[in-house]
Parts: C-alpha cells; structure tokens; sequence
C-alpha cells in the first residue's frame, strides 16, 4: 500500500460526506489548519485539509489515527469505520513501513519509557531527552526534517554552519543556510543536511563548532516581504531573514542586528540544539530546531549509550535501563541531598540501574531500542 492508495480512499470518502460533516471536521480541527482552509468548507477546501495534514505528519499512508479520532468526535461514524477497517488492513505489513525520522519516532519513544515509570517515578514533572522548539516563521515552502537524512542518528549534534559568505552581498539578509551534523561517537560521521533556500553564490561563510562545544541558545529575525507567484500575482509571507547562534563557550556566529524586523529568541535551558526542521523554497519559510537533554556534561543520549555500552551491562538489559532513567528524575528531585554528599548525576543512575537489576520488583521491565543504529 502506498500515499496513492490512501489518497484514493479519501477521494471516495468524500461522497460520503455531507455539508454539515464538512463543516463541522474543520471547525474541529481548526486549530491544526491554516485559517484559509478551516473557512472553506467545500469539497475543494476539504481535499486541502487533507494536503494539509498530509504536510504536517499528522496523516500517513501507514498511520491515519488523528483523521478517525476526528471522524469519531464529530459523529462522522461512516467515515471513521470506512478508515478504521483500511487501517486494520495495513496491520500485517507494518515491518514494510519506511524509515521514519527522528522528529516522528524519538520523542514518542523515549516518552513511552517514562510513562511505563510513573508508578515508581517520584517527581510530578518528567523529563524529555528530545524537545521541540518553537516554530518560527510562515508557512510557505516545503516541509523538510534534517533527521531524516540518510544515516542520521541520535548521537549526531548540529555543529556547523554554512551561509552566504560575510563579505559577499554585505548587510543582506539570509537567505539559504545549510546545516552540518557530527557524531559524538565517531569523528568521521558527518552528515550534511540539504540546502535550506536558493543557494545563489558558490562563495560561502562557515560557522563551526569544536568537538565540545554545543550551541544553547538561537536569535533571529522575521520579515513580512512581497513576493511575486510566477503568473505575476503579488503576496505577503513571513520569512526568517536572520540567524545567530551562541554557543557554550561564549562564541556567537554572525549577527544580523542591522536588518529591520520581527526579533526572536529560543534559549534551550539544559539542553542543547541536536537538530533543524521548518519549511523552505527559494527561501528559509520556518525554522524549528529540536534540542537534546543534557546531563552534566554529558547529552541525555550519550548517557544512554554509556549506561547501554558499559563493559559491566550487556546491551538491551531492560531492568538496567529501567533503573538509570529512574535514577536521573530521581536525582533532580533530590539533587541537594545527593550533591552535598558528593554523589553525581551518572553515578546516582548507575547506582540505580545496577540496583534494579539485582531487585526483580524495584522496576517495571520496559522494552528498550538501541539508540546508536541508524534509523532508530
């Protein structure tokens, strides 16, 4: 089964539809589409809703669950019954479905881990190892996700910068960037994301990051500019015309203070930037970098990878893994006791881990994915 087949369901799930079950999906999911769409309810305006979804992830040929649970809440039972049965269908190919990004699969994961804990996880607030930023920027240009280039994976970090060269076009804004990705395990892993925007001069600029060093925390600008459709028609957008990056060892790459427009800042409190998705064309449309946790000096993955890969713990040892996430949310709520008697974050987790494979009932056995294989 592919996008095709999928498609030509929601084409014959139109005639199903009446006026009223059309208005009623988009005023139900209007906080999901653009506003142009929610207003529309015509058979035209709902196939765009589809697009729609389609462009964020919300819907694939392999999982369409967000359109049945809207189908079921607005009483549209024919329609979520005609997708429910297609989706059973789809059940015994599932180990053909393709490689899905990291944007789609980690933070889903990793959040399973958690929730199989919170009968033994103390605290009230749970700690992700992979959190969105914000979306910054319009909503033109096309969708791309950095992780999931080919051979991505979660010990890659952003670590280099190419833009236009600072003394070509001098005080214009930017216009394309192209990000660069390392391994924090081996050094000849690198991964070079495409080009965000129309790359129009050979002649580039590089900002790049040592083997230590991390960028926390992004500024940029935002600018509504005209622009002209290839039939002539003009119209308004917002792009990202700028972009500084400052990094944890008190570096900044280049600043565009000087350019006029809408500022904005992410600072990532305890994690540091891994990854860059958004949306471009001829230009950079939308940025949203995805920021790993960082533990001491350590990412929340390497700690993983460590506890994983120890010569004492046998990879895939569940009750361990179990034991060490316990311990890290463990530690934060008693981070004062444990520091002032000298104990460490890693030490208290691997203290935990090491405990929870020795007392069969201290932990629920969660199911565990290594994190260094690519695709993962």
């Amino acid at each position: 089964m592919d996008n095709h087949h999928l498609r030509a369901i929601l084409l014959k799930l139109q005639d199903r539809l009446s006026d009223n079950d059309r208005k009623r999906l988009h005023f139900f999911l209007g906080n999901d589409i653009p506003r142009r769409i929610r207003d529309d309810p015509s058979l035209s305006g709902t196939l765009s809703l589809m697009e729609s979804l389609f462009d964020q992830d919300k819907i694939s040929e392999y999982d369409f669950t967000f359109l049945i649970n809207a189908f079921t809440e607005i009483q549209c039972i024919d329609a979520a019954k005609v997708l429910t049965e297609h989706m059973k269908r789809l059940q015994p190919n599932a180990t053909l479905r393709p490689m899905q990004s990291l944007t789609s699969i980690m933070p889903p994961m990793l959040n399973q881990l958690f929730e199989d804990q919170e009968d033994t996880f103390p605290t009230n607030k749970r700690t992700l190892l992979i959190k969105a930023g914000q979306k910054f920027g319009g909503t033109g240009g096309s969708l791309f996700d950095d992780s999931s280039t080919k051979n991505f994976t979660c010990s890659h970090y952003l670590s280099r910068i190419i833009i236009r060269n600072d003394n070509d076009d001098d005080g214009m804004p930017l216009d394309w960037i192209q990000f660069i990705y390392s391994s924090s395990y081996d050094q000849n892993s690198v991964i070079e994301g495409q080009t965000h925007g129309f790359r129009r001069t050979s002649e580039v600029s590089q900002f790049l990051l040592e083997k230590d060093e991390r960028i926390y925390k992004i500024r940029g600008k935002l600018s509504n500019v005209t622009l002209s459709s290839q039939d002539g028609t003009l119209f308004s957008t917002i792009l990202v015309r700028g972009l500084q990056f400052f990094t944890s060892k008190g570096r900044t790459s280049r600043s565009y203070d000087h350019l006029e427009g809408e500022v904005f800042t992410e600072e990532y409190d305890g994690y540091t930037l891994g990854y860059a998705t958004g949306r471009s064309g001829l230009f950079i449309d939308q940025l949203q970098f995805y920021c790993f946790r960082l533990w001491g000096k350590c990412l929340g993955f390497e700690v993983l990878l460590m506890l994983t890969g120890s010569p004492t713990v046998s990879h895939g040892n569940d009750h361990f893994v179990a034991g060490a996430l316990h311990g890290f949310g463990e530690y934060a709520r008693l981070a004062g006791q444990q520091a002032s008697d000298g104990i460490t974050e890693l030490d208290y987790a691997i203290e935990c881990g090491q405990k929870a494979t020795t007392e069969s009932t201290a932990f629920q056995i969660v199911p565990f994915i290594h994190l260094d294989k690519p695709g993962v």
